[in-house]
């Protein structure tokens, strides 16, 4: 489903005792595991064995450039990465590029093709033959966006290009768009950002309703629904709210307030359920006392939220992603008290599987962070790499691994 414009609180918080606590487990309605969802006999979360599933890091080739960002087909196969690093061999610019690995045949495709200036930001489609990314067009503002491209059959067609503005001093290009723009699994909907206004529109006509002025975020697998946040530029004492939006009544129902920061919300394949991350700390039945980002899952059938790590969690969790059954979750957090084993007091990356709470990253001496996973459950891709006082990983000194298959 997948990619991330993000808010990213990375702030490493380390205390020298942790304890053991009770974990939540996700409620979502969907599992099937003999009546004891995941749990011991102590109500404690069951851990699955981290040495079940292969961390196999991507190409020793991408650590030549910097990572700016990564997402993965349903099925785990296709895996884009946007990167400085030159993968192949008619890559002849310095500029930041999105590429597509087939991790099948494992070969490398270069997606952005003949454009002056950085790429960004890139979705894909479930089956992996769409792409859609932002690119900037002058080189007088290669870190702006100024175009959105959809790369299919290989070939790179425009959504919305910038133009130069004649009567500006300034290399002014018009119209303003934003980073963020995704395509839905189904490759049939879009949700782009441009002037501030905020649209989502079938990819055959281009033309659909403004939502927001807001940073669009995922889609169900059909495209109905559609989830946000809501940034007031404008306003910056406001946080950032999670929205859910849906294109067949045209309603935008509020998840957070904007009271707390908001973020990265994530939606499953019926748009039933939404997980996302939040310091808020009086959601309805999913309170917490420790003051920090924690990670939420949303139900919109209910409504019911259940905050999926510890109310006193010792660290940040945030950039959940859930598959389209639902059945999994997978986060990064800081903390080292969610209930499973963590000895490094960095970012790891943790999954739901069934309501079983599992370390995909344990051992590691890297923070771990962004993940992203296949709507089938299967593959997690994530970026590790050693970070600074606050837990930030350096793009120069990012790497791309792939979890999996975790079910």
């Amino acid at each position: 489903m997948k990619n991330s414009y993000y808010f990213l609180f990375l702030v490493l918080v380390i205390f020298l005792a942790s304890c053991q606590e009770n974990e939540p487990q996700p409620d979502n309605g969907n599992n099937n595991n003999n009546g004891n969802n995941g749990n011991d006999n102590n109500n404690n979360p069951t851990a699955i064995l981290p040495t079940e599933f292969n961390n196999v890091a991507l190409p020793n080739e991408l650590a030549n450039g910097a990572l700016a960002g990564i997402a993965i087909s349903g099925d785990g196969r296709f895996v884009v990465v946007t990167t400085s690093a030159q993968l192949v061999a008619n890559d002849q610019d310095n500029f930041t590029d999105v590429y597509r690995l087939d991790r099948q045949n494992n070969t490398w495709l270069l997606l952005s093709t003949n454009l002056v200036s950085n790429a960004f930001s890139a979705s894909i489609s479930d089956n992996g033959n769409r792409v859609l990314f932002t690119a900037s067009q002058s080189p007088a503002l290669p870190t702006s966006p100024t175009a959105i491209y959809l790369w299919e059959n290989n070939t790179v067609t425009p959504i919305q290009e910038g133009v130069q503005d004649p009567t500006s001093p300034l290399p002014l290009i018009t119209p303003l768009v934003a980073f963020t723009n995704v395509i839905s699994p189904n490759g049939q909907q879009i949700a782009v950002n441009i002037n501030l206004n905020h649209v989502v529109a079938p990819l055959q006509t281009l033309q659909g309703a403004v939502v927001s002025n807001g940073q669009p975020a995922d889609f169900s697998t059909n495209g109905r629904f559609h989830t946000w946040v809501d940034v007031d530029i404008l306003n910056p004492q406001q946080s950032p709210r999670v929205w859910l939006y849906d294109a067949q009544t045209g309603n935008n129902v509020p998840i957070t307030r904007s009271t707390s920061f908001s973020d990265s919300p994530k939606i499953n394949g019926d748009g039933r359920l939404v997980v996302f991350a939040s310091e808020m700390n009086d959601l309805t039945g999913a309170e917490d006392n420790n003051g920090l980002i924690d990670v939420f899952l949303f139900d919109q059938t209910v409504p019911r939220y259940t905050r999926l790590t510890p109310p006193d969690a010792n660290g940040f969790s945030q950039t959940p992603d859930i598959s389209a059954d639902g059945n999994v979750i997978v986060f990064s957090s800081s903390a080292n008290n969610l209930g499973v084993p963590d000895t490094n007091f960095t970012f790891d990356i943790y999954a739901y599987i069934d309501g079983q709470l599992v370390n995909l990253t344990i051992g590691s001496q890297q923070s771990n962070v962004n993940p992203v996973l296949s709507n089938d459950g299967r593959f997690v891709a994530y970026v590790s790499g050693p970070s600074d006082a606050t837990g930030i990983v350096s793009p120069e000194n990012a790497r791309v691994f792939i979890a999996g298959p975790l079910r």
